[in-house]
């Protein structure tokens, strides 16, 4: 079941985002010979995914599948990974554990879906927290190396590698673990070389971090936001639109008691004598403070959650301890207890991401609405079929609409996509549609659909509209027929 919520409707569910479409468009520019390593935040383009949107893009050619069959495989990759390294780890009942949280935790099932670099972080962390399990420091520390270059938020996952690292040199008694403190100046020539990578992380302030440290309502609004990460509540409420606040609550409710559960069992097992989970918990907890003092509440927050997304595995590492305690005590009621909060967790994904997208199309940003074919292929679809003489310049209306249109164009020596310049002016779009064979896309109620109905120098003459019937994208022509 969790393996089909990941690929059903793939293409479609949710719309495609400008910022899936923009690697699409930058693999075909490697294919042709340019060089492209940064991505528009600025941070190293990461062969990790790209690279096999390259290699699926050289063997199929463009196609919406394309861009998100790479996030899709890490997924299914990661709940498989999981399991095997948390059984060499501990045992097969936590390692069963492990991969059904892993599984079904809906943040998880939602960035399977999205072609982008933070589709692979929770796959990246996974090899961390097992190297520091096993005490194998070298291996950890490129491991995360690996982590920051597929995403650099992992960087904050640094504290949980000195955590243990320190844990286990204060316990040695032999001094062997000396042979370590070269990961001290490695680590700090990784965070410099970050830093320089990175222009958003050379911009801390030491004063904002300050004013978070002496704000007592932001850290109940931190740790709100982090268990909403795993409720789901953040993923639905950025790609589907706001959910009603029963839904809110009860999802919250069973994160926030799994947690707590979670946490007794941590405790129980510390005073059993497992005292091996300290460190790791211990550096978790020292990870996310970091992360809130240095990002802020944004960094968890719908729409910017990616950031969080390193946090997922150590939290889900440390979750899996403390309920596999909860196994010994009563092993069938709570087994039967796991299992239904996780097919609880699947349906809710079912229901509130993909009903809901194919009832309504999504209400979220305009960029993830839909329709029963993806809308920017819908558009393009249209236009192949009505330009004049088999060419045709297509003028996007933003970001969104542009790099999906352009990606898919690029095989088409006819069809030219063009992006219009910003800020979007009456005269630019008039420019634009006085052409012949120009075409105008644009969202509905956005720039061009108020300057074209306001000026009437273009028709609409194509609607894309989603499950409800409701416009989600509009074609104009000057001088077409209006529909």
């Amino acid at each position: 079941y969790s393996l089909w919520l990941r690929v059903v409707d793939l293409t479609r569910v949710p719309g495609i985002n400008g910022d899936e479409a923009w690697y699409g468009v930058q693999m075909q520019r490697v294919a042709d010979g340019q060089w492209v390593w940064r991505t528009p935040s600025g941070t190293l383009l990461s062969p990790f995914f790209s690279g096999v949107v390259l290699t699926l893009e050289a063997a199929f050619g463009p196609s919406y599948l394309i861009l998100r069959a790479p996030a899709a495989m890490a997924g299914i990759l990661c709940v498989a990974a999981g399991w095997w390294l948390m059984r060499r780890a501990r045992d097969d009942e936590s390692a069963w554990l492990f991969a059904l949280i892993l599984a079904v935790l809906p943040t998880n099932l939602a960035y399977a879906r999205l072609g982008w670099d933070p589709s692979l972080v929770t796959l990246a962390a996974l090899p961390i927290c097992y190297f520091l399990w096993r005490g194998r420091f070298g291996a950890a520390l490129v491991a995360g190396l690996v982590a920051v270059w597929v995403y650099p938020a992992n960087v904050f996952l640094a504290p949980l590698v000195a955590a243990c690292w320190l844990s286990r040199w204060a316990s040695s008694k032999d001094g062997r673990l000396y042979r370590y403190l070269w990961i001290i100046p490695a680590g700090l020539v990784a965070l410099a070389l970050l830093l320089w990578l990175v222009p958003s992380a050379r911009g801390i302030r030491l004063g904002a971090v300050a004013a978070r440290l002496a704000s007592p309502g932001d850290w109940g609004l931190f740790a709100l936001y982090v268990a909403e990460l795993f409720s789901g509540t953040t993923v639905y409420q950025y790609l589907v639109g706001d959910q009603p606040w029963q839904s809110v609550a009860a999802h919250d409710a069973v994160a926030w008691i799994v947690g707590i559960a979670a946490a007794f069992g941590l405790w129980h097992g510390w005073r059993a004598g497992d005292r091996k989970s300290a460190p790791f918990v211990a550096g978790t907890a020292v990870a996310l403070v970091a992360f809130y003092l240095i990002v802020g509440l944004r960094g968890v927050q719908p729409g910017t959650e990616r950031y969080a997304l390193w946090s997922i595995v150590p939290i889900c590492w440390c979750a899996t301890m403390g309920l596999r305690a909860w196994l010994d005590l009563a092993p069938r009621t709570l087994r039967i207890l796991t299992c239904a909060v996780a097919l609880a967790a699947l349906l809710s994904f079912q229901v509130l991401y993909l009903n809901d997208f194919g009832a309504h199309g999504g209400r979220s940003h305009r960029t993830f609405r839909t329709a029963q074919v993806e809308p920017k292929l819908a558009a393009l679809d249209y236009i192949r079929t009505e330009r004049p003489d088999g060419s045709a310049t297509v003028f996007a209306e933003d970001w969104w609409c542009y790099w999906p249109m352009a990606y898919l164009a690029a095989n088409d020596p006819g069809l030219r996509v063009a992006a219009l310049p910003k800020p979007l002016e009456g005269q630019d779009i008039m420019r634009a549609a006085s052409r012949e064979d120009s075409f105008l896309v644009g969202f509905a109620g956005g720039p061009i659909d108020r300057l074209v109905t306001k000026r009437g120098f273009a028709w609409r003459i194509h609607t894309v509209t989603d499950p409800a019937g409701e416009p989600v994208l509009h074609v104009f022509k000057a001088g077409g027929r209006p529909e």
